[in-house]
């Protein structure tokens, strides 16, 4: 009883979770220790019923394809016996369970399970039925049996990893009868790769099915949660309080459902035995807003429960504020993205910011100092909130840099004082903008600050920043405007204006002697019509000077020039252009020269192409196309008002870069041995006069021209290399064809041979066939004659010509007609005669004709008493001509058979008789 023992531990163990609220029984334990001797089931006969050692109910098995073994004489698994059966050789078959569970829940089944052979049954499931009949699968039920237990298993000794248990489902619980069932799923067997036998086993020992007593019923009601949303960022505590009618000590259970609100798969957040209980949602838990709470205790469950219950996903940032360092007055646009924030209020210093509080960007139009700092965002949904990570902002104060353009444009409102900055990389400042009298709502301001004015540069003179601004909107009232300049700025200008038109610079008192303002629309007006302005007031601060004025009306385009007094024009520049070369090929380039006056001291050249600009330099050089246009601005650069001058236009002439080729072909692609062949060449870009050279197989052949005229051999290569004098070309001539090969023929040899049925005497009037045997080819033309008069023409596959026979034998011969590679193009046959039996004999009568001897051996004599015999044919079987002979006599020829072999021969004889022609044909023998 060792294994019984510690298989009964492992099932009580399993059950210790229930030990605290009912008593796990044994409702049926099969040890078979009992159990003797074998016996043979025959099919479709159950096993059974074998009652447990301990408990009720029975034990049956099936097996449908044979008879099949049940014995106990196998050790168990540390016990004396088991039970042993075979034959698992049809899906289904099966060992069944049959007990009780009146009283009882939580039904356990256990067993020990493996095979003494290596073609036992490998795959199981385990289902379940309450009436016999229909069963379902367990979930999770399927499984394989081990191998290797004969040997193993030994009545001393419990070996784990043979031990199957499954949890059977609520629909056994309390029952009259539950059926239990373990079949099989496949024919494999425990061998990889092979099938159950059989004689292939499968062993059971110590099948235990347990229940746990059903408690009595407890009551709860009127659930409630002391919270309703929590955020599964982190753990949520909460209280759960519920009314009980329990009399006893009693544990309750807190129980979460899914996200849905069902309690299919409940969660257990919380426990105790008295209400309320402390109930934890961990961190983590799934979003949703329509949880459930309950409250169950052994045998019970919650008549009601709180709900719904929501429950907050975490907040996530996906993009995080970034900082920025940014000179001062500049745009600063600051973003985060969380794809589940509901709301955001940005804080600058840990303090809220009023503006743009409540969405995923902060802007600053423009930025000052006092704005500089550390900028996060407060983010909220639900019952989560979160704050993103900091973002630094740092603000640079401007300085005047030297030699720069800037532009911008902002939105300005009432009283905003806005610098234009400089954006170089450096935090320079240009410009300072502020509406005095009225708002500068949706007013586009754009400020161009030019570069110092260079020493020796030529009048009229002015410091060299010059300020535009280009309002959309006009103001209209005053804006005040402050501009920023460099001690060097001043020096450069005194150092290029006169004496007359300098600028008196004392930092310490901080004054700006002989200081203008001009504003103007055009250059033009520099000096006659412009509008001066008196600088309102001047300072000198922090290695800068700014100089302040007040003006209005600069919708328009209004430049602000700083000079001194009394304007002079600049001389007008001439330029003119020189290409080093014209009419040229594609892909060469080209050099531009510039010849020019009164250029003043830092000329600006722009070339152009097309009108598009292009380069700036004394020179140009580019790769021009066909017709292109080049020009150059020259621009004198020295004065306040640049002035310039187009040079000529040169075009350009480019003559497209070709790619010479040569294509060839031949006029018969497949030709006969012997035929001449003629080969065309087709170029391209050849020139005007191209020079062929022809080719075969890699040796130069043929006398050059565009056509060549050639006798190919099978297999010989043919090309053409083409040597082009078409100009521009972009590869080097000569240039090679496509290759032909030849492909040629060898000639065939056809022949014909016609015989007649019958081949030589038919009765008048009677049909007789002609066919002609046509040997070398399969296509062909017949021409059928008679007499020499053509009666028919044929074509392949009909050879075959039908005539009736005639009192005068005819002769019949066939012309065989090919085309393609044969030594002739026509082939005729032998001639065919056929004697009417009839009318011969007859004919031969009257003239007196006769063949002596017949059988011949060495001559024939052919006689005639009527006529005269003018002509002999001796032919053979086939109706070949062998000999044809002039009559050497008029009444008698006689024919030479020496020489000729034994056989069946015809004699031709053309008689002639007054004044009419007597054809008569005579088999002969020869012995």
């Amino acid at each position: 009883m060792f294994k019984y023992y510690k298989f009964l531990l492992f099932i009580l163990i399993s059950a210790s979770p229930y030990l605290a609220m009912a008593q796990t029984d044994t409702l049926a334990f099969w040890t078979f220790e009992s159990r003797s001797g074998q016996q043979l089931i025959s099919p479709p006969n159950a096993y059974g019923p074998i009652t447990p050692e301990q408990g009720n109910g029975n034990l049956t098995s099936l097996h449908q394809n044979g008879a099949y073994a049940a014995t106990y004489a196998n050790a168990g698994n540390g016990t004396g016996k088991s039970l042993n059966l075979n034959r698992w050789t049809t899906v289904g078959d099966y060992i069944q369970f049959q007990v009780s569970t009146v009283g009882k829940s939580s039904i356990q089944l256990g067993f020990e399970q493996g095979s003494a052979s290596g073609n036992g049954p490998l795959d199981f499931k385990v289902s379940y039925s309450t009436d016999g009949t229909n069963f379902t699968d367990l979930p999770a039920g399927s499984f394989q049996q081990t191998a290797s237990v004969n040997g193993d298993w030994t009545a001393a000794t419990y070996l784990s990893g043979f031990h199957k248990s499954f949890t059977l489902p609520a629909a056994l619980n309390n029952v009259a009868t539950a059926y239990i069932r373990i079949s099989t799923t496949s024919l494999n067997s425990v061998s990889p790769g092979t099938q159950v036998a059989p004689a292939g086993n499968s062993r059971f020992d110590n099948i235990l099915i347990t229940g746990t007593t059903i408690a009595p019923t407890t009551q709860i009601t009127n659930v409630a949660t002391s919270d309703s949303s929590f955020c599964n960022a982190g753990a949520n505590t909460f209280q759960v309080s519920f009314n009980t009618n329990a009399t006893t000590t009693t544990t309750y259970t807190v129980e979460r459902s899914d996200a849905s609100g069902s309690f299919t798969a409940p969660v257990v957040i919380g426990s105790g035995i008295a209400s309320p209980i402390t109930a934890t949602i961990p961190a983590g838990t799934s979003a949703g807003g329509n949880y459930q709470i309950r409250v169950v205790s052994s045998g019970s469950v919650s008549l009601n429960s709180a709900g719904p219950v929501v429950i907050d996903p975490a907040i996530t940032v996906s993009l995080q504020p970034v900082g920025f360092t940014v000179c001062e007055g500049a745009i600063v646009n600051l973003e985060m993205q969380s794809p589940n924030a509901q709301t955001y209020q940005w804080l600058h210093n840990g303090s809220p910011v009023a503006n743009n509080s409540f969405s995923n960007s902060f802007n600053l139009s423009a930025a000052t100092l006092s704005e500089a700092g550390s900028y996060r965002v407060a983010l909220a949904h639900g019952a989560c909130a979160d704050t993103s990570s900091s973002a630094v902002v740092v603000v640079n104060p401007g300085t005047i840099p030297a030699n720069t353009t800037a532009s911008g444009s902002r939105f300005f409102g009432a009283g905003s004082n806005f610098p234009v900055i400089a954006n170089n990389g450096s935090c320079g400042r240009l410009a300072t903008i502020k509406s005095l009298s009225n708002i500068l709502g949706n007013t586009t301001v754009s400020l161009t600050a030019g570069a110092p004015q260079q020493a020796g540069t030529n009048g009229p003179w002015h410091v060299g920043r010059s300020f535009t601004l280009n309002a959309a909107t006009a103001p209209t009232g005053n804006v005040a405007l402050s501009f920023y300049f460099s001690p060097a700025d001043w020096v450069a200008y005194n150092v290029s204006a006169p004496a007359a038109q300098q600028i008196s610079v004392n930092p310490s008192a901080q004054t700006l002697g002989n200081l203008y303002f001009s504003k103007l629309t055009s250059l033009s007006g520099l000096g006659s019509s412009s509008s001066i302005l008196t600088p309102d007031s001047v300072s000198f601060q922090n290695g800068y000077w700014k100089v302040s004025i007040t003006v209005n009306s600069f919708n328009s385009l209004s430049t602000f020039y700083a000079h001194g007094s009394n304007f002079q024009p600049c001389p007008t520049p001439t330029i003119s252009i020189t290409e080093s070369a014209n009419n040229i090929c594609s892909g060469s380039s080209v050099n531009y020269t510039a010849t020019i006056s009164n250029q003043g001291a830092n000329p600006v050249y722009q070339w152009r192409v097309n009108g598009t600009n292009m380069a700036t330099g004394a020179t140009y050089s580019y790769t021009p196309a066909d017709g292109d246009t080049v020009t150059c601005i020259l621009t004198n650069s020295d004065c306040f008002n640049p002035t310039a001058d187009t040079s000529n236009a040169v075009i350009m002439h480019v003559t497209p870069t070709v790619t010479p080729a040569v294509v060839i072909a031949s006029n018969n692609p497949t030709s006969c041995a012997g035929a001449q062949v003629t080969f065309t060449a087709t170029p391209t870009n050849g020139g005007t006069t191209p020079v062929y050279q022809w080719k075969v197989n890699g040796n130069n052949t043929g006398s050059g021209g565009v056509t060549f005229d050639y006798t190919p051999n099978d297999g010989d290569i043919i090309t053409c290399e083409l040597t082009s004098n078409a100009p521009c070309l972009s590869t080097t001539s000569p240039v090679l064809s496509n290759a032909i090969t030849a492909d040629v023929e060898a000639l065939i040899t056809a022949a014909i041979n016609v015989t007649a049925s019958p081949a030589s005497n038919a009765p008048q009037g009677s049909p007789v066939v002609y066919t002609a045997a046509v040997s070398g080819t399969s296509v062909y033309r017949l021409d059928w004659y008679v007499n020499n008069q053509l009666l028919l023409q044929q074509q392949s596959p009909n050879n075959t010509y039908t005539r009736t026979a005639t009192a005068v034998p005819d002769t019949v011969y066939a012309v065989l007609h090919v085309e393609g590679c044969f030594t002739a193009p026509t082939y005729q046959s032998n001639q065919v005669i056929v004697t009417s039996t009839n009318s011969i004999p007859k004919v031969a009568m009257d003239l007196g004709l006769t063949f002596y001897p017949n059988p011949v051996q060495n001559s024939l004599t052919v006689e005639v008493h009527k006529g005269d015999v003018k002509e002999v044919q001796l032919m053979n079987m086939l109706g070949q001509v062998l000999q044809n002979e002039k009559a050497a006599s008029s009444k008698k020829q006689v024919v030479n058979f020496a020489h000729l072999a034994s056989g069946v021969y015809y004699v031709k004889v053309r008689v002639q008789y007054a004044g009419e022609d007597y054809v008569i044909v005579e088999k002969v023998i020869k012995e």
